[in-house]
């Protein structure tokens, strides 16, 4: 679907053409797009800026889009249109969630102009994206000549690639059977891209196995994952032995506890799935780029807590933990923590582990 900003750029001319189908199409010609797309646009930004929930949010970012597109440029840059669809190197692999509350994921080649960015949002807030997009992804890949909802049958991932497999109206809009991006990550990041896309294609989604390592390297940093268990007074403890590495760095002075509090933590299988889950989309979100590492977490019968260092401020931290949460039901948490930097918490835990393995 367009942009904001593209739709914003002929809504004018678009508007001048009073209904004239020629016109449309030589305005939408012009500018690569469709006039099918034109219409989807229009329908839905339209219906988000009539929306009372949306409180005008959408109507001001169309003001000033529509501001700036009307400003005077001395030297229009000339725009390349892009070829049909092909497999190409993605020199940059992007995930975020955008403004408007929409999960980005984009597989990008500056210097090529070739690009596949997937769009869906978190919540169906008006008719249009429940009633048209119902849960599909939007893919559009090197221009929004080539976009549309859904269009994909089948996916393949893996550490190095991704392949889209296109149904019958992808191939049509496409113009191919298929496109596969190939790219090089590291593989902690892959951790985190295969959760995000679990969680927009779900089962046409198919994942290469492959061997999970034990060593990642993550912006400089090694990162030892291997784990170790004990008991320890009325809790059992879940520690990573080997990363006094990333003590030693001195970067990570800040330890955030993040508490599940449960009274039924060891009775309720379902809640037990649950805090699986909650483990998995932690360590996903965030250790995707080392900029927070789990160092250990105790259980008791109340719950799990887990010691988390980090050198995020605090907003950056929730910014990661709401990522982290934000597919899962509500879940009884409990923040605290402080400056840590000579890793208290984690020397005194690492302590008892090495005790208890004399024993």
């Amino acid at each position: 679907m367009l942009t904001l900003e593209q739709y914003a750029a002929i809504y004018l001319p678009m508007i001048s053409a009073a209904g004239n189908a020629q016109k449309e199409q030589e305005i939408c010609t012009t500018h690569g797009y469709t006039l099918a797309q034109w219409e989807e646009a229009k329908n839905y930004y339209t219906s988000k800026m009539q929306d009372p929930s949306d409180m005008g949010k959408t109507a001001m970012a169309f003001s000033a889009a529509m501001m700036k597109g009307a400003a005077p440029v001395a030297n229009p840059p000339v725009t390349q249109k892009n070829s049909t669809p092909a497999d190409f190197n993605a020199t940059k692999v992007s995930i975020y969630v955008s403004e408007y509350d929409v999960q980005m994921v984009e597989f990008i080649n500056n210097s090529t102009q070739q690009h596949i960015v997937l769009q869906l949002g978190f919540e169906a807030n008006d008719a249009f994206e429940k009633n048209y997009i119902n849960g599909r992804v939007h893919i559009s890949i090197n221009d929004q000549s080539f976009s549309l909802y859904g269009g994909v049958e089948r996916i393949e991932l893996s550490s190095t690639d991704v392949q889209f497999i296109f149904d019958a109206e992808g191939k049509e809009r496409m113009q191919c059977n298929s496109v596969t991006a190939t790219f090089s990550i590291d593989r902690k990041y892959y951790n985190y891209l295969k959760r995000k896309m679990k969680w927009m294609y779900k089962n046409i989604l198919h994942i290469k196995e492959e061997v999970t390592p034990k060593l990642f390297q993550v912006n400089g940093i090694s990162l030892n994952d291997e784990w170790q268990t004990f008991d320890i007074k009325n809790a059992s403890v879940h520690l990573r032995p080997n990363i006094e590495n990333i003590r030693d760095t001195g970067k990570y002075n800040q330890v955030v506890n993040v508490k599940y509090n449960s009274s039924t933590f060891n009775s309720d299988k379902n809640e037990q799935a649950l805090v699986d889950e909650m483990h998995t989309c932690l360590m996903d979100t965030l250790e995707k780029d080392a900029a927070a590492i789990i160092a250990f977490l105790m259980s008791a019968d109340d719950g799990i807590t887990y010691f988390i260092y980090t050198y995020l401020n605090q907003n950056d931290f929730m910014s990661r933990i709401n990522d982290a949460f934000k597919t899962l039901p509500k879940l009884p948490l409990s923040f605290s923590g402080g400056a840590d930097e000579k890793w208290e918490n984690y020397t005194n835990c690492l302590a008892d582990y090495r005790k208890n393995i004399q024993a």
